[in-house]
């Protein structure tokens, strides 16, 4: 009897010589891992200690039968923790090897499971490089027993070879399968080799053989089966050599678009320079593996240990000095939300991280790109997930006609396919457009939309680098963010599908798509600005992005409820500030929304679909070359005020005023008409006279021209709010700025007055705004007006 005082291993029963650990029978199965681990753990201790170990096949004989089956799991857990420790890693290598030397002395170790049980352990732990490498050899031989022994009446009695991979198959969900599928590749080799079992190597050839004719399987087990018959023919003449002292080789390497700014130009000369291969050295062969926005790390046998986000590498860790297998950047980190996949017919969630693993497989990689006919490196990381998706929910048939059309278009056609069929199953709509529409027009339509999916890439990393923090303890979903950001180009691409389907050979031109993606593309750009100014340097929940939808529309493209819900805001907002001309401001409002109104357009702010906001243009020749009328300006009362409506007002303002002189008005009794100088960056002009119902009225006339605006003295930094107030009743001083106080509505007229006989000496009013401790006070400065002065070319 072999006794040990390791807190971590299980007790030594002095009676009976038998390891029992101290829990009840009913304790569940992550309990009694979470155990069998820490014994483990201990032999390890042990090990590291140099102290004299406990014979493996005796610590394994001393555990309860029924609890051995856990025990390989929970080994499986230890040796990929380990693995992830730079500590540890390298005592945990030699430990296996001590374990394959000395301790795994019989090839039966487990034999006493079922054979099934034998299979099923072994593939797990064989996708591990370190054991594949070590002890696994003796897995190998005890799975050949398993299946050689099989019919034999005194070990596995009335089990066939072929009912053993049946019934390890029935207990295996879909990365289970595909694993199972890919060992008995190898397996089957060591099978032929021994030449001992010829009916274990027919049971596994028609095992393969029937997953890969089956139709009710999912497309890319199917691959996996296929690839592993021709493993198996290929493995005598394809026989990989074993790693120089039959240790674990890894690589790592990095992949980037060729886009990049400033910033990641420097990152990624500092990350290069210490993993970058050498030219045409085994591991820059391997670069077309890893996805084009990702850091991959592979072992000997070109199948990926780990693949994190490039952003995500933290460059510190690089340190020259650093041998490169100590490096280990967790599977799949910045998809948390993505980890598990399900699609519209799964049952169960699908890990996407170990089917990444499949995906990179050499012969799986092969296959795909063979059947799409694009490379699997031109695919983002978030879209490579999405085909994971797409082949673990697609029938054989469907796959088919996909990518015969993604092999007809290439790249474009491929990440505009996946980016659709993501989440919301539209993928058909794609290929709709290719079958609809002949092929230099789908592949314009394509080609814009890839550019698009780019672009809302980099949108969603700057999103997150920038300004949005953890909710809930989580971080943010990035893939989320991205959906968020690509919903309306997807309704785009949606919307023409459909159209083209309805109305066969009248279907829109392709620049009528690509003229809406590109408004889409300018849409995203003020969507993006609008958080940045939203923000003012804090960062914002994730919640505050999540069901917006910010768009540019024609009246003819605004729905019924939408006019609905922009009247109502509309009636609400003026009958809480001029009752008396809600109705009159609503008539014009309504003429502006007829749909054959082309020379109109709006800039709409929902969020889970209700209208937040709203902002009219209306093109004006009238007033001056490319010149715009900027109206309609309005939010909804619960986001008056709040830094989300301001951002949205001024963003669309500020976008449109960089292309066109902007004009506008306001009643002097409206506060919120100070907003027009002090936060849109216009000035006042002049007093206009209209008639309302028969009533005359006045407004005051605003006009930014972003090329004389900033020109302006009292809208230099020089003249701050309070500077501006201690000049009010002064008189004007070098700059000949002029600063007069009104209390309004008792001063309206007064007001009006003086604003009219400025703009008459061409005088500007450009300060407007309210006092802090007197809402009824407003500070107005004025300055001579600045004309543009043209060129001598022009004036000639």
């Amino acid at each position: 009897m072999l006794e040990h005082k390791n807190p971590f291993l299980p007790r030594v029963e002095k009676d009976n010589a038998s390891l029992e650990f101290e829990t009840r029978e009913e304790q569940n199965d992550v309990a009694i891992k979470a155990q069998l681990g820490k014994g483990i753990e201990g032999l390890f201790q042990e090990f590291r200690s140099g102290k004299e170990m406990i014979r493996f096949d005796e610590f394994y004989a001393g555990i309860k039968e029924e609890n051995r089956p856990f025990l390989f799991d929970a080994f499986g857990d230890f040796i990929q923790g380990m693995r992830r420790d730079s500590v540890n890693r390298s005592s945990l290598l030699e430990f296996l090897e001590y374990l394959e030397e000395e301790y795994f002395v019989d090839e039966s170790i487990f034999s006493d499971l079922p054979a099934e049980d034998e299979i099923l352990i072994a593939m797990k732990l064989s996708k591990i490089p370190e054991v594949r490498l070590t002890i696994g050899r003796i897995f190998t031989y005890d799975c050949l027993f398993a299946l050689g022994t099989a019919g034999d009446h005194t070990t596995h009695p009335s089990e066939s070879a072929r009912q053993i991979l049946d019934d390890s198959w029935d207990r295996l969900e879909v990365p289970g399968r595909l694993d199972l599928c890919n060992y008995l590749a190898t397996f089957g080799f060591a099978v032929a080799k021994r030449r001992e079992n010829d009916e274990a190597l027919e049971a596994i050839f028609s095992f393969l053989e029937e997953r890969k004719g089956d139709e009710n399987e999912i497309l890319f087990i199917r691959y996996a089966a296929i690839q592993s018959l021709q493993a198996l023919g290929e493995a005598e003449s394809k026989k990989k050599e074993t790693p120089k002292n039959g240790r674990m080789s890894a690589e790592l390497y990095t992949r980037r678009p060729e886009v990049l700014s400033q910033d990641e130009k420097e990152e990624d000369a500092f990350l290069r320079a210490r993993i970058r291969p050498d030219a045409n050295s085994y591991i820059e062969t391997r670069m077309a593996l890893v996805a084009r926005d990702a850091v991959g790390m592979f072992d000997f046998s070109g199948i990926p240990q780990s693949i994190a986000e490039y952003r995500k590498v933290d460059v510190q860790v690089l340190r020259p000095e650093e041998a490169l297998q100590e490096l280990y950047f967790e599977l799949f980190e910045d998809y948390v939300g993505d980890a598990t996949l399900k699609g519209k017919s799964t049952k169960h969630g699908v890990n996407a991280v170990e089917l990444l693993q499949q995906l990179y497989m050499p012969r799986m990689r092969f296959f795909l790109e063979e059947n799409m006919g694009v490379p699997l490196n031109t695919l983002s990381l978030r879209e490579q997930i999405q085909l994971l998706l797409f082949l673990v929910d697609t029938d054989p048939k469907t796959c088919s006609v996909a990518f015969q059309k993604i092999k007809s278009f290439g790249v474009p056609v491929a990440r505009a396919f996946l980016s659709l069929e993501y989440g919301k199953g539209m993928g058909d709509k794609i290929l709709s457009i290719a079958e609809v529409y002949d092929h230099v027009s789908a592949q314009k339509i394509f080609e814009k939309y890839a550019e698009i999916v780019d672009e809302t890439e980099k949108t969603t990393e700057e999103l997150l680098r920038k300004f949005f923090v953890k909710e809930e303890g989580k971080a943010v979903d990035r893939g989320k963010i991205n959906d968020e950001l690509l919903r309306r180009a997807k309704d785009i691409i949606v919307h023409f599908a459909d159209i083209a389907e309805a109305k066969e050979g009248q279907q829109p031109s392709a620049e009528e798509v690509t003229v809406a993606l590109d408004r889409f593309r300018e849409d995203t750009v003020v969507f993006v600005s609008m958080f940045k100014a939203f923000a003012k340097g804090q960062t914002i929940e994730f919640n505050e992005i999540r069901g917006l939808e910010f768009s540019q529309r024609l009246p003819a493209e605004i729905t019924r409820e939408e006019r609905k819900q922009m009247g109502d805001i509309l009636q609400e907002n003026w009958r809480s500030q001029i009752p008396s001309i809600a109705d009159w401001v609503s008539e014009g409002f309504e003429k502006k929304l007829h749909s054959k109104n082309a020379d109109t357009w709006f800039y709409i702010l929902k969020k889970d679909n209700h209208v937040l906001g709203y902002v009219r243009f209306d093109e004006r020749p009238d007033l001056g070359p490319s010149a715009l009328y900027c109206g309609s300006l309005n939010v909804a009362p619960d986001f008056r005020g709040s830094a989300i409506g301001e951002a949205f007002l001024r963003n669309t303002i500020d976008h449109e005023a960089t292309k066109h002189p902007i004009y506008a008005d306001f009643f002097p009794e409206v506060r919120a008409g100070t907003a027009y100088v002090e936060t849109f960056g216009s000035i006042v002009s002049g007093v206009e006279e209209i008639d309302i119902h028969g009533k005359k009225k006045k407004r005051l006339l605003v006009e930014r021209r972003d090329d004389l605006n900033s020109r302006y003295k009292s809208r230099s930094k020089k003249y701050s709010r309070e500077k501006l107030i201690e000049m009010a009743g002064q008189p004007p001083g070098r700059d000949k700025i002029v600063v007069r106080t009104f209390e309004l509505p008792k001063e309206e007229e007064q007001f009006l007055d003086a604003v009219q006989r400025a703009s008459e000496r061409d005088i500007a009013m450009t300060r407007y705004f309210v006092d802090t401790k007197n809402p009824k006070i407003r500070y107005v400065a004025f300055e001579p007006r600045v004309f543009s002065v043209p060129s001598i070319s022009k004036a000639a």
